[in-house]
């Protein structure tokens, strides 16, 4: 915020202090800073560790039921996303990210039985459907973009379909082996990467055409945004130090 708040100064753009201190705090929703509406995220994240109380009560109580009746009702559960939309609007990023945060917190509570059951058939099964959620994400685009159905249905079941079969197939390949130095590095700063991307695609330094190529551009993106994510991250650990 830092950062942002130097280019907005630098690029005479207008300061709203509100706007600022809520981006700040995390509590903007969608009205969050130039060049950090990604941030808005950071808003469902934190109503999740509000109702993780909760979550942890009915995980425990879905733990002690029966593996069919708890598979009826994780169904009943993972069909939720596809209504809350139609019944409660764009409120709804705000609350089916609690759903899939209890999907995933579930898992995580049987993680000892669930770590078993990963072989390589299911491996290949989670790449199939990251193929056919990404068909899907990709034609829902072309024929439904702007409407409750693809924005807040299909691209939300995408978004989070895919990530537990990502998380399946790097327990596959990875559960057994140390992790190496790049990608120790890469995840110690993934979150600074998410902070610090967006000023660059639609920020007040946008560089998403400065190229006629649209790939380069994207590269030199995520160059950027890691090299000031890497700096970040070690400034706010000397700064945690003193602290």
């Amino acid at each position: 915020m830092v950062v942002l708040l130097v280019l907005h100064i630098m690029t005479k753009q207008e300061i709203k202090v509100i706007q600022w201190v809520r981006t700040i705090l995390g509590i903007q929703g969608f009205s969050g800073v130039r060049g950090a509406e990604q941030t808005w995220f950071i808003t469902a994240i934190l109503i999740c560790y509000l109702v993780t109380p909760g979550i942890a009560y009915f995980s425990d109580l879905l733990c002690k039921k029966t593996k069919i009746i708890q598979k009826v009702i994780l169904t009943l559960v993972l069909f939720l996303p596809a209504l809350i939309p139609f019944i409660i609007g764009e409120a709804a990023s705000f609350v089916t990210p609690i759903v899939w945060y209890f999907l995933a917190y579930f898992c995580g509570k049987n993680w000892n039985k669930i770590k078993y059951a990963i072989n390589k058939s299911k491996m290949i099964g989670a790449m199939l459907i990251i193929a056919v959620m990404f068909l899907l994400r990709i034609i829902g685009r072309f024929i439904l973009d702007g409407t409750i159905l693809y924005d807040y249905v299909i691209v939300v079941y995408e978004h989070n379909i895919v990530a537990f079969c990502i998380a399946e197939i790097f327990i596959y390949y990875f559960s057994n082996k140390k992790p190496t130095r790049i990608v120790k590095t890469v995840s110690n700063i993934s979150f600074e990467i998410y902070l610090y991307h967006c000023m660059f695609g639609v920020g007040p330094i946008k560089i998403s055409d400065l190229t006629r190529f649209y790939s380069l551009n994207c590269v030199i993106i995520i160059l950027l945004s890691a090299v000031i994510a890497y700096i970040m991250n070690k400034f706010s650990d000397m700064v945690l130090k003193k602290i």
